[in-house]
């Protein structure tokens, strides 16, 4: 098992590096990633900016052996909040593209650290669906609203971590 995580690893941070777009691991879906891929992706991503991330990379590793959910393990949003955080200062996005079926929904955004740790920092993306912007990869509530009103389920989290990244969102 160590050494196929090991080697995944490898070819993983390989593909970053090189720039290869290797299909599915800059385009997928942001839902259909597990966690520590999704995880393991963000801090390669900073690695890439060559930013020192051996403490996050032992925190990562220290998580996978706890094995709880993320949003019950506090190490693990800490984690999501300092990948966040150093995105947002060394400008690591992605291409982030939220769709509905129904066109021209207002989308709306909150960073798993905003929804636990302040609750109210709330962003809106510039145009209705469907809409492209550029957000620090992170993990993020997204959810639609028409008249102020939610739409989607407000409570849908998605790992924003590729350099493009698409988001369907089912309204109600």
């Amino acid at each position: 098992m160590f050494v196929r995580l090991c080697n995944w690893r490898c070819v993983l941070l390989g593909a970053i590096l090189l720039g290869m777009t290797c299909s599915g691991l800059h385009s997928q879906p942001a839902k259909k990633r597990s966690e520590s891929d999704s995880l393991e992706l963000a801090i390669a991503r900073l690695r890439e900016k060559g930013l020192p991330i051996t403490d996050l990379q032992e925190r990562l590793d220290g998580l996978s052996s706890r094995g709880l959910p993320c949003l019950e393990d506090p190490g693990c949003r800490d984690l999501w909040t300092e990948i966040g955080k150093e995105s947002g200062q060394h400008q690591i996005l992605s291409h982030l593209t939220v769709n509905t079926k129904k066109p021209k929904a207002t989308i709306r955004y909150q960073t798993l650290a905003d929804r636990f740790m302040h609750g109210s920092d709330i962003r809106t993306m510039k145009r209705p669906t469907k809409c492209t912007d550029r957000i620090a990869i992170g993990s993020y509530y997204i959810w639609a609203v028409r008249n102020d009103v939610p739409t989607s389920s407000v409570d849908n989290r998605f790992d924003i971590v590729g350099k493009t990244e698409n988001v369907e969102l089912a309204e109600q």
